[in-house]
């Protein structure tokens, strides 16, 4: 009995990840007592991996499936029963594990004796997938005998169609001396696709129903971790959340509002967030700040300022600042500004105004270009298989000044690889970002230095490019080709690349878009997206893309 009570004690104590919502009180169930034994569970119980360690590749799902018909038959030793017994041959203990027919343990059943008498018995099973992963796993003890069991705990994990652990709950229960449930615990957990957490729940049993303890969630942009809230003190008579607080902190996009800094507190009247503090900023596709705004939670109301500016051509711009009104509680216009830039793009002159239009100032700018010293790099080079890597005069590129090189009519084969590269493979050496990353033709294309040999995806034996330029401070190539004709081959060439935060695919009516989990986002022939890694097919082709 000592036995018995001890593991008893050890499994009910064990605790992994998180749990559901409310429930009800388990059901007692009968199960037969069979005399067996026990195995080293270590191998296959506990919380199962959320990654996986092989890079996920969308491609597999066209790989061809060949026929089988050669069969192997595949064996294994699996323990399948022990017995303890003490120095007098009396049996205090026994196992017997029942497997899957891939060899999974499917159910445990161990017995505990007191002198040869049958006094505790505990039960694990087991359930999987198609896919031979743990879904669920559950232990029983006996409660009453000859053969009354309750639920101990259970556990329940769910996967993506890549296999990775996206949910796993757990409940573990105390029984009283009647054998009806005392109390209990619950966690639940979630995942993304690129397993981060995205959910934590906790739960208490109590008067026979599952009541909430604590909610966290958890945001992601990639492996980012930009927001992160916690509720509690729930109030199970009005079924709400009482307390709470959310931090977020966004990573800065061109093109669109982010909370920079945010602070919220939860209103349980309300149900809904409100703002301690709050820091937004915008930048334009240009990468111009259009928009900064604070906010702070006060005894009266709210204390602030915003400023927004609005560039209505290349040569004029508004900026108009707010503050913030408690009496009409939003902003109001305090004082705006009107901006003059000059050819260079520089400022050169504003006019300010106060709110009813009243001129307040005026200043104007002088600007004058100053040589502040000159940088002097080697030569750039196209070496490849073509000059058997050997720097050659013929295929040194031409300097157009602030780093640009450029070659005219260059005749490239199909296939043959090459790189951008000084003399000394020190101060320029671009490559692709890995080998085989497919390069689209007449638009700029972002080169890694110290990157994997160039090769170009054509569609005849070799091509020979108007011009090839490259910036050779940035790495941003384009290779600049002739116009074909209708038929020609090269006038069907699929070409596929990013820009300015879209997903482009030319002359491909196939078009298909994945995250880099796996999921389908567009069929699309232009996709608007985030930042992050992309994986396209269109035309027979498939490509990685890295969106900035």
């Amino acid at each position: 009995m000592k036995h018995y009570l001890l593991l008893a004690g050890l499994f009910a104590c064990v605790l992994s990840a998180s749990a559901q919502k409310v429930g009800t009180k388990p059901n007692v169930i009968n199960q037969g007592v069979t005399t067996m034994t026990q195995t080293d569970k270590t191998k296959w119980l506990g919380d199962k991996p959320r990654y996986l360690t092989n890079e996920m590749d969308v491609s597999r799902t066209d790989m061809h499936k060949p026929s089988r018909s050669i069969v192997v038959k595949n064996e294994k030793w699996l323990n399948n029963k022990i017995v303890w017994t003490d120095a007098n041959g009396i049996v205090f203990r026994s196992t017997e594990i029942e497997y899957t027919d891939f060899g999974n343990p499917q159910k445990e059943t161990i017995n505990y004796y007191d002198e040869g008498k049958l006094v505790g018995c505990q039960i694990y099973t087991y359930e999987y997938d198609n896919k031979h992963q743990n879904t669920k796993e559950t232990l029983s003890q006996l409660v009453e005998m000859p053969n009354t069991f309750g639920i101990v705990y259970d556990k329940e994990w769910e996967y993506n169609e890549l296999g990775l652990n996206t949910s796993y709950s757990e409940k573990y229960y105390n029984f009283r001396t009647d054998n009806s449930v005392e109390s209990g615990r619950r966690n639940i957990t979630e995942y993304d696709n690129n397993g981060n957490q995205t959910l934590y729940e906790t739960y208490k049993f109590d008067n026979n129903e599952w009541v909430p303890i604590q909610r966290e969630e958890f945001g992601w942009d990639g492996y980012y971790m930009y927001m992160h809230l916690t509720l509690s003190d729930w109030n199970n008579v009005s079924k709400k959340w009482t307390t709470g607080q959310k931090v977020v902190r966004e990573n800065v996009y061109n093109g669109k509002p982010c909370v920079n800094s945010g602070l919220y507190d939860w209103d349980a009247d309300m149900q809904q967030w409100s703002v301690s503090s709050e820091e937004i900023v915008e930048f334009d596709d240009y990468g111009r700040q259009i928009l900064s705004s604070r906010i702070t939670s006060v005894n009266e109301g709210y204390d602030g300022y915003r400023w927004t500016e609005e560039f209505t051509s290349p040569e004029y711009s508004t900026l108009k600042h707010y503050v913030w009104d408690n009496v009409q509680n939003g902003w109001v216009l305090d004082w705006y500004r009107n901006k003059q830039y000059d050819e260079n793009g520089n400022l050169a002159n504003t006019s300010t105004y106060t709110s009813d239009n009243a001129l307040n100032n005026r200043t104007e700018y002088t600007w004058e270009k100053y040589n502040i010293g000159t940088d002097v790099y080697p030569d750039c080079y196209i070496v490849g298989e073509a000059s058997e890597w050997q720097f050659e005069n013929r295929y040194v590129g031409k300097d157009m000044g602030n780093g640009i090189v450029v070659w005219n009519d260059v005749t490239i084969k199909n296939g043959e690889m090459f790189k951008f590269a000084s003399d000394d493979w020190m101060t320029f050496d671009w490559g692709t970002a890995y080998d085989g990353e497919y390069i689209p033709f007449d638009q700029p294309v972002q080169l890694t230095n110290k990157g994997q040999n160039i090769k170009l995806d054509m569609e005849g034996t070799e091509m020979t490019f108007k011009s090839i330029s490259i910036n050779v401070l940035t790495g941003v190539v384009a290779f600049e080709t002739y116009p074909t004709s209708v038929g020609s081959p090269e006038a069907k060439r699929v070409n596929i690349f990013a820009n300015n935060g879209k997903i482009v695919v030319q002359n491909a009516k196939d078009v298909k878009v994945y995250s880099a989990s796996g999921e389908l986002i567009s069929t699309a022939a232009v996709t608007p997206v985030e930042k992050g890694l992309y994986v396209v097919k269109a035309g027979g082709k498939t490509v990685k893309l890295n969106v900035n």
